[in-house]
């Protein structure tokens, strides 16, 4: 089993088994929204063919993001949800002195996207007598993995990890809803570079990454029996 079927299966140990559920709804959640990553991703020290070590800090710039989610609630105050979101980001590498790496190495293409998949168990509470709008909040395992042409030459990109989220839901309709998220990615990131053109070989120095996902979405309800 390789390291990307190992991290696959171990989110989806925390799916529950919803074949029994007696009157549950089932949600489709399609959203847009803001990625936003708090933290540096790595920093690493190369030596040019001047002979004198420079020091890069590389960090993931904020970016639109968008996804889909997946709900089932199976009682009134408790639910599960599969989520896959995908940011069109790049990455940031900056030198000693605060020189723009990007700009200034043409071997270096900083394209850097990120997705991430998460498995996460949600209560909700509705503090409204109405009935039409309640707050929730989450908790799981998620997957993060990096791709582009920063990490062409990379291992160890795709990372197991944590997520913690809040919101609310404000009905349309029976059908419809408006739903806004809030979600932290907590991982640890520590890639390795071999001959890259750009930035060498290299051990990249673990971060712990916390990665914001701010966002919006439709959600459109299935009713069961």
């Amino acid at each position: 089993m390789n390291q990307r079927t190992a991290i696959v299966a171990a989110v989806l140990l925390l799916t529950p088994g919803l074949a029994s559920a007696q009157d549950e709804t089932f949600e489709w959640v399609p959203y847009a929204g803001a990625f936003v990553p708090t933290g540096e991703l790595a920093r690493t020290t190369v030596t040019p063919d001047a002979g004198i070590p420079i020091t890069l800090d590389i960090e993931q710039e904020t970016a639109f993001m968008f996804g889909s989610r997946i709900v089932a609630w199976w009682s009134p105050t408790w639910g599960w949800e599969g989520n896959f979101g995908y940011a069109l980001s790049n990455a940031s590498v900056t030198a000693d002195g605060g020189v723009d790496a990007c700009a200034e190495v043409e071997e270096l293409n900083c394209s850097s996207s990120v997705w991430m998949a998460s498995s996460k168990i949600l209560a909700r509470w509705a503090p409204s007598d109405t009935g039409n709008w309640y707050l929730f909040g989450g908790l799981g395992l998620a997957v993060v993995g990096h791709v582009g042409e920063i990490w062409t030459n990379g291992d160890a990109t795709t990372d197991l990890g944590g997520v913690v989220g809040a919101g609310a839901v404000f009905d349309l309709s029976r059908r419809f809803a408006i739903r806004l998220d809030v979600e932290d990615y907590i991982y640890s990131f520590k890639p390795k570079l071999e001959d890259d053109p750009g930035l060498g070989t290299a051990d990249l120095q673990s971060r712990t990454q916390n990665d914001l996902a701010f966002s919006l979405g439709l959600v459109i309800r299935i009713h069961g029996s």
